[in-house]
């Protein structure tokens, strides 16, 4: 952030998605933008990054060579093995009425040139491939053959 190096920890949820906190300034950030909510550095943003979202398997197979970080042991202890599986058990304090998406639901979220759009998880693996537009450009999402994993792929010229 800025030339500085920034270590995140798991510090809450808010509105169904990770919160994290910088152990460097205190700050919270929103996992799902990147964006700076509370502390010295609200407002900022972070960079977003591209990324697959891919089963461990799949990940597996196209790289066998890489390499997964452990857990550090003493830290182990903070996290539960069954977190979301509880957390499923909780209820839902936010509702969107007049959307068809239902509590919970995992999306896959894109942003082109400013515009914004979430991608039902379950509907892409059951349509395999959606084609769209996004910020004026074309975006294909396309369901991989494990019938668990996603990729995403922007148009550019």
């Amino acid at each position: 952030m800025g030339g500085r190096v920034l270590h995140f920890y798991l510090a809450g949820i808010n509105n169904q998605n990770f919160l994290m906190r910088d152990r460097e300034t205190g700050t919270w950030w929103q996992q799902i933008s990147g964006k700076a909510i509370y502390g010295p550095m609200k407002g900022a943003s972070l960079e977003l990054a591209p990324f697959d979202e891919l089963s461990f398997g799949l990940w597996k197979k196209e790289s066998p060579d890489g390499q997964v970080l452990a857990a550090v042991g003493r830290d182990q202890k903070k996290y539960d093995s069954k977190w979301e599986e509880e957390v499923a058990k909780l209820p839902v304090p936010v509702s969107f009425p007049g959307t068809a998406l239902k509590p919970r639901e995992v999306v896959i979220g894109l942003v082109s040139a400013g515009e914004a759009r979430a991608y039902p998880l379950d509907t892409i693996l059951k349509q395999g491939v959606i084609e769209d537009r996004l910020g004026g450009r074309p975006v294909v999402l396309v369901a991989g053959p494990d019938g668990k994993s996603v990729r995403t792929f922007l148009g550019r010229i």
